[in-house]
């Protein structure tokens, strides 16, 4: 009697195709890699090069800011770097990609230095570049900013995270907490980590051997998941864990105390600007909306919704206009991903319709509307 066996279907075989593919390609990596950081090490004099800007070192507030932009600088960058400069700061702009002549001129007038560099290990790649300038400059800030290009920052007038995070308490500040959930067997693992396109150390890190060890022995690649695992979530999982005092400007609690002191109209207001990207919130959305009214208890279910949804998958991605209003978050990401893409076609209806206390800047709202365009052509 013959017996099929029954084929996994497609997606499943390319998915697995595609897994050992990566592994494979890790494999290899780990030869290489270290290779690659020497050469890269041993030739910055001729790789990197640094050019003066316009504004004088303040050797209390230096921001890097770290731009990859080979198709030219938008103008929101340009603000960026500008608010930098008005809040105190020396921005020293490293620049993984050549700069157009025009380009390069405008952003020195608003710049400390600018540092051009080739596109290795990605934002990490340039931070870690960044702070072996400041070391070789003797140049030891009380407030040392890490930000990159892929935030509109600041998105209004009353950004006030600057000051937040100067005024806070912990040496280490970040934005918001992520949370990583491994589960193993009968055991589950959690660990925060501060996202690294947005986060400040104050002197007592910087100078600290911690910080500067995890950078001489930072494994640089340029392979992105290997830059979060290694970059983003190891100096974060490494100065939360260390004798660091550490805080986000948005701790977790923030996001449900700020639920808890809405009333039903004013939830509803925000349910309607919920990111749903998932077919199954979709249809809770849709059912909380259409019985606003009929029960006492609407307003509990609604909260308990948002909090179960945004709570796990990360708040700022999915109620973006919330966060804006009610938690005074004045940056969003400019990624393409279907989330982020319907985060801002969410803030573009919200300030459209008005509902922004203090307006976004045109200049975003037009990059904005380009990004989504572009997005879904």
């Amino acid at each position: 009697m013959l017996t099929f066996i029954r084929m996994p279907p497609r997606w499943k075989i390319r998915r697995e195709v595609l897994r050992i593919a990566v592994q494979f390609q890790d494999l290899i990596d780990e030869l290489h890699e270290p290779f690659f950081k020497f050469w890269h090490d041993w030739n910055r004099a001729s790789t990197i090069k640094v050019s003066e800007g316009g504004i004088p070192l303040k050797s209390e507030r230096v921001a890097v800011l770290l731009i990859y932009q080979p198709s030219g600088i938008p103008e929101s960058l340009f603000k960026t770097c500008e608010y930098l400069a008005m809040s105190g700061y020396s921005p020293l702009v490293v620049c993984n990609s050549t700069l157009a002549s025009a380009d390069l001129k405008r952003l020195l007038e608003i710049s400390w230095k600018i540092m051009a560099r080739p596109n290795f290990g990605y934002d990490f790649g340039g931070y870690r570049d960044a702070v072996w300038l400041l070391n070789k400059l003797n140049v030891c800030p009380q407030f040392l900013l890490f930000l990159n290009d892929s935030i509109w920052f600041p998105i209004s007038s009353d950004a006030t995270i600057l000051e937040e995070m100067e005024s806070s308490q912990a040496e280490y500040v970040g934005t918001f907490e992520y949370e990583i959930i491994k589960r193993r067997r009968r055991t589950v693992r959690k660990r925060l980590f501060y996202p690294s396109y947005l986060f400040m150390v104050k002197r007592g890190v910087f100078r600290s051997k911690e910080f500067q060890n995890f950078w001489k022995t930072y494994r640089v690649s340029s392979r992105k998941h290997k830059v979060i695992r290694r970059g983003e979530i190891g100096l974060s999982n490494m100065l939360i864990s260390s004798r660091f005092t550490s805080a986000s400007i948005v701790p977790r609690e923030g996001f449900s105390d700020a639920l808890y002191r809405m009333d039903s109209q004013n939830l509803k207001d925000e349910l309607t600007y919920l990111v749903s990207v998932d077919q199954q919130i979709s249809k809770v959305k849709l059912r909380l909306m259409e019985t606003y009214g009929e029960s006492h208890n609407w307003a509990d279910e609604c909260r308990e919704f948002l909090m179960v949804n945004c709570q796990n998958n990360a708040y700022f991605h999915w109620l973006p206009v919330f966060t804006i209003q009610k938690l005074g978050i004045s940056y969003f990401k400019k990624l393409r991903h279907p989330i982020f893409i319907n985060g801002q076609y969410m803030i573009l209806a919200a300030a459209r319709s008005g509902k922004f206390e203090n307006a976004i800047f045109d200049y975003v709202l037009e990059e904005i509307e380009a990004n989504i365009s572009s997005a879904n052509p």
